[in-house]
């Protein structure tokens, strides 16, 4: 399909925030006259950075006051139409900053209160980072309120300040996201640590590593029940994408993730399984871990579609595996139906098959009766070299 060029060169356009990023990169529509005073008038919107590459000498922005720009994405440049030069524009009024002063002044705008400003809080409640860890406590604070136990305190101290269901939640939240040992409960550094935050903390937090183990496998217990419970009660079938891999230690691990619209209408994703797979990788195998992951969640009858790549592996899966559904749970399921094919691994392949083509007898004659040499290939693969990483295995 034949690519749209984009136009690069700025352009007197007026700004209308309710447009898309598309509509601000494409728009040819007629504009007002530059010189009617409306300094809107004179910004022009550049099209969203396509890859470091494309403009090598635009550094990602950091700071918390290009959040507050009229488009989202805060990579997006705006340009004044009379000095060419890069300007900070305000999302909630007309003001503008040239961006070589810095940000000094557009978060001076931001924070002061009105009518100067906008009296915002600076950058903390929009930036992504805090709204994550904001997100991390509350799922914590509910973990802990829908599974309350009783716990013995490990010293003398009340240990008031510490909420001992939140600090397991957060604890094990730590571990399993960082990869750290379960031993480094143990080391004395740490601990000091924690302890200079809060005196409550040796009230409350284990000194050994197989309660930290203790501690994650109730956290996945408990995990792995209230996600069941979605599963089973979900609107939609429950659909897999699988695949399989090799982890950094050399063992083979088929993956296992099921896609399906909650009671709510909200869609989920959840990693079901990370099966190690010590056998042959036949279709036979492949099938019998799929199946062991569908019997312990227990969503056989609902069982959707399967995306997955070509491998012709996977093909004998679907099979094998509507054979068991059918001797288990006398449940008929069609694997041809329900086998679909990775679209980006189809393109891939297609690609690398092009542009890495080094056999003669790969070419043929297309549709049209025209045919291309290796020459010709490879004369076209020196011409076009820069678009090789998009084709590289991911």
């Amino acid at each position: 399909m034949p690519q749209q060029r984009l136009d690069f060169t700025p352009t007197s356009r007026r700004f209308t925030p309710a447009r898309s990023n598309s509509d601000l990169a494409l728009s040819n529509s007629p504009l007002r006259d530059s010189d009617e005073g409306d300094a809107s008038n004179c910004l022009s919107p550049l099209p969203h950075l396509l890859s470091s590459s494309s403009a090598p000498c635009l550094k990602p922005r950091k700071s918390w006051v290009f959040s507050h720009m009229p488009d989202e994405d805060r990579d997006i440049r705006y340009y004044n139409q009379r000095t060419g030069k890069e300007e900070w524009r305000c999302r909630h009024c007309n003001k503008t900053y040239s961006c070589s002063g810095g940000t000094a002044a557009p978060a001076k705008h931001l924070t002061d209160p009105p009518p100067e400003g906008h009296g915002l809080s600076r950058g903390a409640p929009r930036t992504s980072k805090v709204v994550n860890i904001r997100a991390i406590l509350e799922q914590a604070r509910l973990t802990a309120e829908e599974n309350p136990r009783k716990r013995r305190r490990l010293n003398d101290q009340a240990g008031d300040s510490i909420v001992p269901d939140q600090l397991e939640a957060l604890y094990v939240r730590f571990i399993s996201a960082c990869s750290l040992p379960f031993r480094l409960v143990e080391c004395p550094e740490f601990r000091a640590l924690l302890l200079y935050l809060n005196d409550d903390v040796d009230t409350w937090l284990p000194d050994t590593h197989e309660t930290v183990k203790k501690w994650i496998m109730r956290q996945f217990d408990a995990e792995k029940a209230r996600i069941k419970q979605g599963i089973q009660a979900a609107k939609s079938r429950i659909h897999i994408s699988c695949d399989l891999w090799t982890s950094p230690n050399c063992l083979a691990i088929l993956g296992i993730v099921a896609h399906y619209v909650t009671e709510d209408g909200q869609l989920e994703h959840h990693t079901l399984a990370l099966k190690d797979i010590d056998s042959e990788h036949n279709g036979s195998h492949l099938a019998a871990a799929v199946l062991d992951v569908v019997e312990d969640w227990g969503f056989a009858s609902k069982l959707g579609y399967f995306m997955m790549d070509n491998a012709a592996n996977n093909d004998t899966m679907m099979t094998s595996l509507s054979l068991d559904l059918l001797r288990r749970f006398d449940f008929h399921y069609d694997p041809k139906v329900h086998r679909l094919r990775c679209q980006g691994h189809i393109i891939n392949l297609a690609a690398r098959a092009f542009l890495f083509v080094n056999d003669k007898e790969t070419l043929e004659l297309d549709d049209s009766g025209n045919s291309a040499s290796l020459k010709d290939i490879q004369a076209w693969r020196a011409a076009v070299a820069v678009y090789r990483p998009v084709t590289r295995n991911g």
